[in-house]
């Protein structure tokens, strides 16, 4: 028969577990909304280059007198449209890799690195495809004027264009994966951290080992 001392030790070692788990689970959730905020200020200023340069281009499409400018103006505008829905459909698929409340802090933990690790991927790889439209646009605006084809003027502009959009392609990449890789380390931290925990399985590796750095 358990004493009132026992049943009151018991008491508190019970209470003192649901304490524990639910500064964790505050924890967990406070990171979560972190990447949510971060990841939503990055798609609003995409999404703001879209509903600002889009109608723009597609009245230059409109005006322009080439057949092949306005088809390059006209891609150009698709593109930008094209990455605002992308960005729309990856942040709603990020927000439901969210657990239910009754699963545990691993299961938690590990949810929330995998957020970080497909917001990479779908980082590096909805950048290179729609990098691929908007070049082809940018080259037909330039090169569709009559006799720009043969002008070695027009194709090093189209040279210089080309290499710094990619090139600012690829730093704003490195940037926004950077302070990503920050966060998913500490994820990483406490889901090793729980007890009986083992490393997190994760893809992130194969990310960057495609990134080539």
């Amino acid at each position: 028969m358990n004493t009132p001392d026992d049943l009151q030790k018991l008491w508190q070692q019970d209470n003192s577990g649901k304490e524990n788990h639910t500064m964790w689970m505050q924890l967990i959730q406070e990171k979560r909304t972190g990447f949510e905020e971060l990841v939503r200020a990055a798609n609003q200023a995409e999404y703001l280059v879209a509903l600002t340069l889009g109608p723009l281009l597609a009245l230059l499409a409109w005006k322009a007198k080439f057949p092949w400018v306005q088809a390059g103006f006209g891609l150009l505008a698709a593109t930008l449209v094209m990455l605002a829905l992308v960005l729309a459909v990856a942040s709603g698929a990020t927000q439901r890799r969210q657990p239910p409340n009754d699963h545990s802090l691993r299961d938690h933990l590990q949810a929330l690195i995998d957020c970080y690790d497909q917001r990479i991927r779908n980082m590096w790889s909805g950048r290179f495809w729609v990098s691929l439209p908007f070049s082809a646009g940018l080259v037909a605006v330039i090169m569709g004027r009559p006799g720009f084809v043969t002008r070695i003027d027009a194709w090093s502009v189209v040279c210089i264009l080309l290499a710094g959009f990619w090139g600012g392609q690829r730093l704003s990449c490195q940037r926004a994966r950077a302070s990503i890789l920050k966060k998913r380390e500490d994820a990483a931290r406490l889901l090793r951290e729980l007890p009986g925990a083992g490393p997190p399985k994760s893809g992130i590796l194969a990310v960057g080992n495609g990134e080539g750095e």
